[in-house]
């Protein structure tokens, strides 16, 4: 399913025939390069409200992708369930039916 920012300018999808996820700007109409992890296949989580981070997962880790800066974070052994607006807070069950958060 796909994830939209705020102000809907960004959306992030997943491509299921290549398992990748891409960041389209519907502003200027560009389409980011794939974001998979080290499985070569990913799975689109959320992202941020201002659109400027992408959670994905790959394998058992979860990734945090700043899309300005290309930078990516892995979470080594955390499935992130979703990401705070600012795109700061990771929030990831710790447990059955308990879910903390994590610094992005």
């Amino acid at each position: 399913m796909p994830s939209i920012s705020g102000d809907a300018r960004y959306v992030a999808y997943q491509d299921g025939a290549a398992e990748d996820v891409f960041v389209c700007d519907r502003t200027d109409g560009t389409t980011s390069d794939p974001f998979e992890g080290p499985s070569n296949a990913a799975a689109l989580v959320q992202l941020s409200e201002d659109g400027s981070k992408v959670v994905y997962l790959s394998g058992s880790d979860t990734y945090v992708h700043d899309v300005s800066s290309g930078a990516q974070q892995q979470v080594p052994n955390v499935r992130g369930v979703a990401i705070d607006p600012a795109g700061r807070y990771l929030l990831c069950p710790v447990r059955p039916g308990r879910t903390v958060a994590r610094a992005a």
